[in-house]
């Protein structure tokens, strides 16, 4: 986490989408990685959130899947920031809606709370295939 937030004020990155990158390669260098960013202007009230929110997918895709390969595409949609975080890990993606998850904000319920409150829509599709988490802001 502490190497995470040293980029945010790493000189040499000037664009969400460098920060992207370079948190991409930070915590799953060691998988197979396709990423397609593109270069658009993000609101910088979403910077935080968005950086938030795709450390966490990143995280699970990793950590939690069992995948293999990880997708990551960026790009502004009709004026709107659409974030995808795919894997072929093992599936099974689900917002945490216990108590626990709520008190401690943990994974994809952070997730969902976070996009919430930026107005927008969070979309989870997870099969034994894998799983693709799409983010609109």
């Amino acid at each position: 986490v502490r190497r995470e937030m040293y980029v945010l004020r790493d000189p040499q990155v000037t664009t969400f989408q460098d920060a992207l990158s370079q948190l991409i390669q930070d915590i799953c260098g060691d998988l197979q990685i396709t990423q397609a960013i593109s270069n658009f202007s993000i609101p910088d009230s979403h910077q935080l959130p968005l950086r938030a929110i795709a450390t966490e997918l990143l995280r699970n895709a990793k950590f939690h899947s069992g995948a293999s390969h990880i997708e990551v595409l960026l790009k502004s949609v009709e004026n709107r920031t659409y974030l995808e975080v795919s894997d072929n890990g093992v599936g099974g993606a689900q917002v945490n809606t216990s108590r626990l998850g709520r008190l401690g904000r943990l994974g994809l319920m952070g997730v969902k709370e976070r996009v919430e409150q930026l107005h927008g829509q969070l979309e989870i599709i997870s099969s034994e295939n894998g799983t693709r988490i799409k983010v609109v802001l």
